[in-house]
């Protein structure tokens, strides 16, 4: 690096070819004594060829030593306390930018134009030259050289903590009959344990089992007394509970268990013992049977007239019950009187029931008869519990509809003749949480169908609370038009409204 001296006369101070500073940065200067200005060492080029000036007079109002260079066409002066300026490189100099730097913090930089920004102290090395930078670039250049090296100390990384090594006592000697005690208990503990196992499959799997049937959960509720093809079942079939007997513990284990605490033990301060079903001997007999029972007056919706129109006739009431005889048979039965005996017509009921068998979650066996009178055709009650019918169900798998809903459904056909009788299509869908439909739909063999043989019928039930229920169903001649027959029924005239209320024992 060169070195340039100035020797300038008294009188011509004031005509000293360097360009002023700022007012508040001469009276700093001014106010501090020169030794405490020099933070930056001017020998040090910041570029090629750059050259350090001295002046001979010292002043209180201007250094008498500074570094120039220039950075493409700019050229910059850089004095000892820190300041520098980028000043236009042509006839006539202007100062473009103006530095004040504070080692290890940042250099304050403002521009020709008054734009301010600051360059950040960061440890970093000196940078190279730029090569043909703009004027802001050659100002942010000459920041980075000044504060090379400068920075906040950097943070310690957190020393880590000594590993304690804790010593464990070495177990204490048993003896032969302790040691023969300890196996014992081991082996008993084995035995323990692969009994929870069970208890925990057999509880998993009762919880993953799916409902009994989930038309249950869709179809509608009608009177006792009215055929119910919708619903299959009464009570689920499920897999009886594994429920775990107490083990008395020898005395041998316990003392073993004095000396050296086993695993189980340790953990059955947090381990809760699974939860047994109350056994059915604790049952009583009306809760092992679940029996539940309805009283529902129905009235029919016309006059039976060649012409018929609204109007309530036939008024009944019936009382029915449902039980479970065993896990898989359930029995449902409804004695039905008239308010007026004249009413009855003699194809109308007296009793009715249903007997439901479980093959599996899928396959149902019904044996039923909803037109079962006291006086048949020998005069007693034999003769209606002999006419029933004997049908087969099959739950078919649930349609899932656009609504986030599903529409369960079943098929049953009639034993042991299939064709001699009608082939049923059922399906339930609760529209809320009260409200259900549902509906059957009869096919039938060739020249198999008689007059009064439907083509459907179908039903809808509302949930008033738990024990207050409003139905309507339709078993009349109801027929599609293509196939209207003789004597088709009067539509939706042709139902009953029936409003039913609950009990159980």
């Amino acid at each position: 690096m060169s070195r340039r001296f100035h020797h300038v006369l008294p009188g011509l101070l004031l005509a000293a070819p360097m360009c002023a500073q700022p007012a508040d940065e001469v009276l700093r200067l001014a106010q501090a004594p020169y030794e405490s200005r020099d933070v930056l060492n001017t020998t040090d080029p910041a570029a090629p060829e750059a050259e350090e000036v001295i002046i001979d007079l010292p002043s209180a109002f201007h250094t008498t030593r500074f570094q120039r260079g220039y950075l493409g066409e700019w050229v910059y002066v850089i004095y000892p306390d820190g300041t520098a300026k980028i000043l236009s490189g042509g006839a006539v100099a202007q100062r473009m930018y103006f530095l004040t730097c504070t080692l290890a913090v940042s250099c304050e930089i403002t521009g020709r134009d008054g734009e301010a920004f600051s360059v950040p102290a960061t440890r970093e090395p000196r940078p190279a030259p730029p090569v043909a930078p703009d004027a802001k670039a050659a100002a942010t250049y000459i920041a980075r050289w000044i504060l090379a090296g400068t920075g906040p100390e950097p943070v310690p990384e957190p020393e880590p903590e000594p590993v304690i090594v804790v010593s464990t006592p070495a177990p204490p000697v048993l003896t032969d009959e302790e040691q023969i005690a300890l196996a014992e208990a081991a082996e008993a503990e084995a035995v323990e344990n692969e009994s929870d196992a069970e208890l925990a499959a057999a509880a998993q799997q009762s919880e993953a089992m799916p409902p009994p049937s989930d038309l249950d959960e869709a179809c509608p509720e009608v009177a006792g007394f009215l055929p119910d093809e919708c619903h299959q079942t009464l009570a689920p079939v499920t897999v009886p509970p594994l429920i775990a007997t107490p083990r008395t513990q020898p005395a041998a284990q316990s003392a073993a268990q004095a000396a050296t605490p086993s695993s189980s033990q340790t953990s059955a301060q947090t381990r809760a013992a699974p939860t047994a079903p109350a056994p059915e001997a604790d049952q009583s007999f009306f809760e092992r049977i679940k029996l539940s029972c309805a009283l529902t007056a129905t009235t029919s919706l016309q006059d039976g007239s060649d012409n018929p129109t609204l109007s309530f006739e036939k008024p009944r009431a019936s009382l029915g019950c449902s039980t479970n005889l065993t896990r898989r048979l359930s029995f449902r039965f409804a004695l039905v009187g008239y308010l007026f005996p004249e009413d009855r017509a003699s194809s109308d009921p007296d009793y009715t029931y249903a007997f439901n068998y479980k093959v599996s979650d899928k396959i149902n066996l019904g044996y039923s008869n909803y037109s079962a009178q006291f006086g048949g055709e020998n005069g007693n009650f034999l003769d209606g519990l002999l006419d029933g019918t004997l049908r087969a169900s099959y739950k078919l798998p649930t349609i899932h509809l656009p609504n986030d809903k599903s529409l369960p459904c079943s098929a049953s056909v009639a034993l042991p003749d299939p064709v001699a009788k009608s082939f049923n299509l059922s399906c339930g869908y609760a529209v809320t949480d009260k409200l259900r439909v549902g509906g059957t739909a009869y096919l039938y063999a060739p020249d198999a169908q008689d007059t009064y043989d439907p083509d459907y019928s179908y039903s809808a039930s509302y949930k008033v609370n738990d024990k207050v229920l409003v139905s309507y169903s339709n078993y009349s001649n109801n027929r599609w038009p293509w196939n209207k027959g003789d004597a088709p029924g009067p539509g939706i005239l042709g139902g009953n409204l029936s409003l039913t209320y609950k009990f159980s024992f």
